[in-house]
């Protein structure tokens, strides 16, 4: 009976002393946690708004680092309403291999996201000093939330004809 008062014992004081004090993951691992310019949590898609966050980084002409920021934000928005398109033609069950079919879609989808670019609008920006690069230029990087609008797949519904 005394081993096994001794063994609890033992055994408790080991748990006590071994789950008492938790390092933290970030002092554990000599780490930084950063915190981003903006939280996705703040800009969900929903059904009729799409949001990008893009951030680049570079040296020179700002006006160039945000086109190319722009130009990433509407490469990733095109998918998603290519996926929006895609998903609304598979729930009219309106799938075939028809090539007339593939054809008339394919034209309408392009023209559709198109329309919807081109309502492209910049939610949020910010800039950022990041210090020198190796050959001593001001090095940027810029943060910015888009948004696009989706209101209505509304071509769609031609490809009943």
């Amino acid at each position: 009976m005394k081993t096994f008062n001794f063994f609890i014992s033992a055994l408790t004081i080991i748990f006590f002393f071994g789950c008492g004090s938790k390092m933290n993951y970030t002092s554990l691992n000599e780490s930084k946690e950063l915190k981003m310019p903006f939280n996705k949590k703040d800009y969900v898609d929903t059904e009729s708004i799409f949001y990008s966050i893009q951030s680049t980084r570079g040296t020179g002409a700002k006006s160039g680092i945000a086109k190319m920021n722009t130009l990433k934000a509407k490469s990733d928005l095109t998918l998603k309403i290519n996926s929006l398109i895609n998903s609304k033609v598979t729930n009219l069950g309106r799938g075939s291999d028809n090539s007339s079919f593939n054809n008339q879609f394919t034209s309408i989808s392009e023209s559709e996201v198109k329309s919807y670019i081109e309502q492209l609008k910049l939610v949020d920006e910010k800039w950022y000093v990041v210090g020198n690069n190796s050959y001593g230029k001001e090095e940027f990087e810029l943060w910015q939330v888009y948004s696009v609008a989706v209101n209505n797949v509304s071509n769609i519904a031609m490809l009943n004809n």
